[in-house]
C-alpha cells in the first residue's frame, strides 16, 4: 500500500516515506553535504539546493573578481617600478660617455714619457723610445723618412714589404719583420709599452627579488593584503583550519 502525503511545504518532500512498523512511520531524510578536500559538512536540506547553489556561485565569482583586481593592481605597481628603473638607467647612461669616444680620445692622447724623458716612436711597428728632440733624426735614420708630410705632421706610411736598416745592427729586414727582428736580436731595445687601464665597471642596482609566498614558496596566487608574506590561498587555508580547530568534520 502506497503512502501518500499532501503538504504545502516543499521542504516536507525531503522526507521520503519508508515504512510503518509497530505504529511508527519511518522516513529517509535528504540532505546536502559539501566536501572540501577531505572534510565533509552538512550545509542544508535537499530542497534548499537552489539557494545553496546560488550562494556558492556568488562566492566563487567574488573570489575570482578579487584575485583579478589584485593582479591588476600588482601589474600596475610592477609597471611603475620598471618605468622608474628605466628612467634612472637613461639618466645614468646620459651622463656616461660612450666607449668609442673615450677610446678615440685615449688613442689621440700623447704617449706618456718615461722617467728619463724618452717617448715611444710613433712609426708603425717601431718599439724604440727616443728623446723628443731626436724623434725626427731617429725616423730619418731608422725608417728612411726625410720629411714631415701627412696627417698630423706624420709622414705617409711606407710599404711594409720595403727593407730597412736596423738601427742597432747592419741587418735590413722588411718593414713587417722589423719588430720581431728587434725583439729577437736586440731584446734590450724592445721595451714594453704601458697598457691603458680599462674604465671601472658601472654598478647598476637590480632591485629586490620577486616576491614568493613564505608557506608554499610560489608566486602563482596574489599576495595577501592582510598578511603580506603569504598568498591569498595560504591565508584562506589557514582560516579554514582555524575554523575547524584543526579537525576534519565527518559527513
Amino acid at each position: 500500500m502506497e503512502h501518500l502525503t499532501t503538504t504545502p511545504d516543499v521542504r516536507d518532500l525531503d522526507c521520503v516515506y519508508l515504512a510503518t512498523i509497530a505504529g511508527r512511520d519511518y522516513f529517509e531524510l535528504r540532505q546536502i553535504v559539501r566536501q572540501d578536500s577531505s572534510v565533509r559538512s552538512v550545509i542544508g536540506r535537499a530542497s534548499d539546493w537552489p539557494l545553496i547553489e546560488r550562494d556558492a556561485r556568488i562566492a566563487e565569482l567574488t573570489a575570482l573578481l578579487t584575485a583579478s583586481e589584485q593582479r591588476s593592481v600588482e601589474a600596475d605597481v610592477h609597471c611603475v617600478e620598471l618605468l622608474s628603473r628605466l628612467s634612472a638607467y637613461e639618466e645614468l647612461f646620459a651622463v656616461t660617455p660612450p666607449p668609442e669616444p673615450r677610446i678615440a680620445a685615449a688613442a689621440d692622447a700623447p704617449a706618456p714619457a718615461r722617467s728619463d724623458g724618452r717617448i715611444p716612436c710613433d712609426y708603425p711597428g717601431c718599439l724604440d723610445w727616443v728623446k723628443p728632440r731626436g724623434l725626427h733624426t731617429h725616423k730619418r735614420q731608422a725608417h728612411g723618412i726625410t720629411g714631415l708630410i701627412g696627417h698630423k705632421g706624420h709622414a705617409p706610411e711606407p710599404s711594409m714589404d720595403e727593407r730597412r736598416k736596423c738601427p742597432y745592427c747592419t741587418s735590413r729586414p722588411k718593414g713587417e719583420g722589423m719588430q720581431s727582428h728587434i725583439a729577437r736580436a736586440h731584446p734590450e731595445h724592445a721595451p714594453t709599452r704601458a697598457v691603458a687601464t680599462p674604465p671601472a665597471p658601472i654598478a647598476i642596482a637590480l632591485g629586490e627579488r620577486p616576491w614568493v609566498c613564505e608557506q608554499c614558496h610560489e608566486s602563482t596566487h596574489a599576495r595577501s593584503l592582510k598578511v603580506p608574506n603569504l598568498c591569498i590561498r595560504c591565508v584562506v587555508s589557514l582560516a579554514d583550519v582555524a575554523l575547524t580547530n584543526g579537525h576534519s568534520v565527518a559527513a
